[in-house]
């Protein structure tokens, strides 16, 4: 703290996980979340930005990096950052866009996989695609994002195989906990596979809002929507 102080940079010290490191560098222009879903769901959206108003843009954001403070990253207990819990590892920013199209298709592929004799194998792209949900789902949103939906319906697939092969546990009859180093955490979210988690739970046993390993079900049905990433 007295280097700090003798260089004058006391006020520029912050001490965060690396997780709050990379949603600071990622939100540094603003809520990149906030704004994606916004631009996703805007159906009436223009992009035919004339080529002046882009070069404008360009030239106002190389402005606000030029007038940033430069910065070093200090890192404290390296040898936990090169435990196998966080080396190698990636942080995989995501976004929540409501969907109800997207919740049907989610409790079409559920439906399929409980009527299938809970195998997930049987749950293909083909199967989806000959949908009405995933129709109406495609029909919901521009064009320009149904790479994006395709992308996500991929992970529906393998989030439905996979979601049993994670270790967890329920807390206070809200939360989904997965393992982490030596505890279970509730801030942990593996998209789909988490999403199908909460689905298994939640029609695995019967509901009892006085049993705390029982799921809520307002808890379940908020997590059935789009998840981009």
């Amino acid at each position: 703290n007295d280097l700090f102080m003798l260089l004058n940079v006391q006020n520029h010290i912050h001490y965060q996980t690396f997780n709050n490191i990379f949603e600071q560098v990622i939100n540094d222009g603003g809520d990149i979340r906030e704004t994606t879903k916004q631009i996703v769901l805007d159906k009436d959206r223009d992009d035919n930005k004339s080529d002046d108003d882009s070069k404008e843009d360009e030239k106002e954001e190389q402005n606000r990096l030029f007038q940033k403070r430069q910065k070093i990253l200090f890192i404290d207990e390296v040898d936990k950052f090169f435990s196998t819990d966080f080396f190698g590892k990636q942080y995989t920013p995501s976004c929540i866009i409501p969907s109800v199209e997207m919740k049907k298709l989610i409790e079409f592929v559920w439906d399929k996989y409980m009527t299938n004799d809970s195998n997930g194998m049987t749950i293909t792209m083909q199967v989806i695609e000959e949908s009405a949900e995933y129709k109406v789902l495609l029909n919901a949103f521009n064009a320009e994002w149904h790479d994006l939906l395709n992308e996500s319906i991929k992970d529906i697939i393998d989030g439905i195989r996979t979601f049993k092969d994670d270790t967890y546990k329920i807390t206070n009859g809200r939360d989904i906990c997965y393992k982490f180093s030596d505890t279970y955490s509730s801030k942990i979210f593996y998209g789909y596979r988490t999403i199908f988690a909460y689905l298994h739970e939640f029609f695995g046993k019967e509901y009892t809002p006085s049993d705390p390993s029982c799921v809520i079900p307002q808890n379940v049905d908020e997590r059935l929507t789009w998840f981009l990433k």
